[in-house]
């Protein structure tokens, strides 16, 4: 998925004339094959290795087998050799030029606002039962980093409340910044549940894209993408046609 997500967003984006640089976060635990990382690069990842996050009071075993590393995400507020972030979870795919969030409330401060206010931007999720949720989603967020912020969150992550057993980073987050972030269109995450679900709205939303997040129906192996006729054929079609077409551009054999 990661060599999928990052063909697409140099496909769709000038990151040059954008003043910016593709970064991939690689957990160092995970193992990831020296060929892997290989081709990784050769799509463009600047690969940073990281180790786990620190996190004495939670127990990693007891989040969501899904979730479980997500919290890694937090990170990237250390990461302060860069002026902002567009955090994208690898089960995207960037459709879209992103020249533009460079420029809004969550990358660039407020003039009025005090060091201690950081805000991030994120989009709204969406589930079967709603198209707008009153929660954004974490799959895409845009930060400033801040060695501050980055300690708030982690001391955060101990306070009582802020974040139960089970969870990932995205309950967490939406708690931290619950009334200190700015609502990003859904045309930076377009959520595939809206696929299914919200039909029309999807078919509006498309065109205007810039992240297509597929949150619902994970991409796996070329031809198992989709068995039968699972409601979100047509977008992982899509899908596969990216994907193939960057395994043809690389040669790429056997992922």
């Amino acid at each position: 998925m990661a060599l999928a997500m990052g063909y697409s967003l140099i496909q769709t984006n000038n990151l040059r004339d954008q003043n910016a640089e593709m970064v991939l976060f690689v957990r160092k635990a995970a193992n990831i094959s020296a060929s892997a990382l290989d081709k990784l690069q050769r799509v463009g990842w600047k690969l940073r290795i990281e180790d786990d996050i620190v996190l004495p009071t939670i127990d990693v075993e007891q989040i969501n087998p899904w979730h479980k590393w997500n919290l890694n995400k937090i990170q990237c507020w250390s990461w302060t050799e860069y002026d902002q972030i567009l955090f994208i979870d690898s089960d995207a795919l960037v459709k879209g030029d992103l020249s533009e969030i460079w420029n809004i409330p969550g990358g660039t401060p407020f003039p009025s606002f005090e060091i201690d206010t950081a805000v991030i931007a994120a989009a709204p999720d969406a589930w079967d039962h709603t198209v707008k949720d009153t929660k954004f989603n974490s799959g895409v967020l845009l930060i400033r980093p801040s060695d501050t912020e980055y300690q708030l969150l982690s001391r955060a992550l101990a306070t009582p409340g802020m974040h139960l057993p089970h969870e990932g980073d995205q309950p967490f987050l939406n708690r931290f910044y619950e009334y200190r972030y700015f609502g990003l269109p859904h045309a930076y995450n377009l959520n595939v549940v809206l696929y299914r679900w919200f039909p029309m709205i999807w078919e509006f939303l498309w065109p205007r894209a810039k992240v297509v997040h597929f949150t619902v129906r994970k991409p796996g192996r070329p031809g198992e993408w989709c068995i039968g006729a699972c409601p979100e054929k047509g977008v992982l079609e899509w899908y596969a046609d990216v994907f193939q077409e960057m395994v043809e551009k690389y040669g790429y054999v056997g992922l």
